[in-house]
């Protein structure tokens, strides 16, 4: 569920802010995790889409909100946030519940006074020579969230798969 620790009546519109993110790309289909009938605790499902064709390649989203961009910690330039104590102890939650899942996980933290986004990897995807596997990060600092980084984050999972399935294929 999304966790804010200044302003909990607005984790919903932190939601609405990630999806519409997500959702300028025509290549990926994004839903709250509740509608897709098995809520594990993540806030959002984002799946790859082949043209218009699904798949079964999906990362899933956890969603913070705070009131401003300080509110997670020490804003630097507003491009990166060093966090606060209290969502280091937060975010090391949800890595732990994170650390058996089979994808990548995001958490993406929203201040909603400016809309200003910063994220992290949870599970990170990482590709060593022929393999792709999930790293699990416990981040004390997060980045600025952007249109460019979306690119960055659904390129490495695209990626991420890619080379599964290549594995996959070889062995």
């Amino acid at each position: 569920m999304t966790t804010t620790i200044e302003m909990p009546e607005y984790a919903w519109r932190a939601e609405l802010i990630a999806k519409v993110m997500f959702t300028r790309r025509a290549d990926l289909n994004v839903v709250h995790a509740e509608a897709r009938g098995a809520h594990h605790g993540w806030d959002l499902v984002v799946e790859l889409l082949d043209g218009d064709a699904h798949t079964s390649q999906v990362f899933v989203v956890e969603v913070k909100a705070t009131l401003k961009p300080e509110g997670f910690g020490h804003v630097a330039e507003n491009v990166e946030v060093a966090l606060r104590n209290e969502w280091i102890q937060k975010i090391a939650r949800d890595a732990a519940k994170a650390a058996d899942a089979p994808f990548p996980v995001c958490l993406i933290g929203f201040a909603m006074t400016t809309d200003t986004g910063f994220y992290a990897w949870i599970r990170r995807p990482v590709r060593d020579g022929s393999s792709a596997g999930l790293v699990t990060e416990r981040p004390e600092h997060l980045v600025a969230f952007t249109d460019a980084t979306v690119d960055e984050i659904v390129g490495s999972v695209r990626e991420w798969y890619r080379q599964r399935r290549e594995h996959a294929a070889a062995v």
